[in-house]
């Protein structure tokens, strides 16, 4: 269990209490923490709970960059240097320690590469083993064996970050290597945003476009199937549904995902604060609104 174990979080505009609890857990568990601020407004608080850390460093961006685009920056400083790289997100909680899961991982699947581990958020109570082989985790909770990053791999930065994971995990497997993950949870991890009281996550409308603009491209180059494409459709429809908002208040689907495709056919990648269509999205869903 002497794997070397460097870790990238990349944060815009943390929860600064749930931020700390990140990284008190990752420091324990992590031989190295790059994290990479895409110009958070509350950058100082990242930079004073960073400061006096060996473990932590913090490389601050001039803008808002994306995901995708801070991840290989951070790849650049580690890849070389320890045996896996974990991703995490800002909000996600390390629950046990991940040396004893590369161990048991490198244990049960001998002679194979592994290309992710990825720690997961539920219990699968109705599998016995450690680990089970999947296609597509998401990016935060995946432990990385770095010899991909050295062989070129890279994440798809023009996607800003929707949908980058599943071009990520598209290009593990195309290599040769195996993705799996825990059955037992290991991470806390928090999906979607609580806006408004509302009951369950919901997602942004920026966010909805990215989702459905960045899956088309992926089901085009067959990287994705029809029935995760249309799941990536369907999911936060159904989600505000169970929020409790008539059909007659989701006509912003619509909208949103005919630009999203059109934007995907024309391959129109400019990031969340330049893109023109996102300003239409907006205008049409007020003028909806106002009738």
């Amino acid at each position: 269990m002497n794997n070397n174990i460097g870790c990238i979080i990349v944060t815009y505009n943390p929860d600064e209490e749930r931020f700390e609890a990140v990284l008190k857990q990752a420091t324990r568990y992590c031989d190295k923490i790059l994290i990479i601020d895409n110009k958070s407004l509350n950058s100082n608080f990242i930079e004073k709970i960073s400061e006096n850390n060996p473990t932590i460093k913090l490389k601050k961006l001039d803008k808002n960059y994306g995901i995708g685009k801070a991840l290989n920056l951070g790849l650049e400083e580690l890849m070389y240097s320890y045996d896996y790289i974990l991703t995490l997100d800002q909000d996600s909680i390390l629950l046990e320690n991940i040396s004893n899961v590369i161990y048991n991982a490198n244990l049960m699947f001998s002679g194979y590469k592994i290309g992710i581990i990825s720690l997961n958020m539920h219990n699968i109570q109705s599998k016995k083993d450690y680990f089970i082989e999947i296609n597509y985790p998401i990016i935060s909770g995946s432990l990385i064996n770095s010899e991909l990053f050295k062989k070129g791999l890279k994440y798809r930065e023009e996607f800003f970050m929707d949908q980058i994971d599943f071009d990520f995990d598209f290009n593990v497997l195309r290599m040769g290597y195996k993705i799996i993950t825990t059955t037992t949870k290991m991470l806390d991890h928090r999906l979607g945003l609580i806006v408004n009281n509302s009951k369950k996550p919901i997602e942004p409308d920026w966010r909805l476009y990215l989702m459905c603009r960045n899956s088309f491209i992926l089901l085009r180059e067959r990287k994705i199937n029809l029935s995760i494409f249309i799941w990536q459709l369907v999911g936060w429809f159904i989600n505000d549904l169970l929020n409790g908002k008539p059909l007659t208040k989701l006509y912003k689907y619509f909208i949103i995902y005919s630009f999203g495709i059109k934007d995907a056919i024309n391959y129109y990648m400019d990031f969340p604060i330049e893109n023109k269509s996102l300003e239409k999205i907006e205008s049409l869903l007020s003028k909806t609104k106002e009738h």
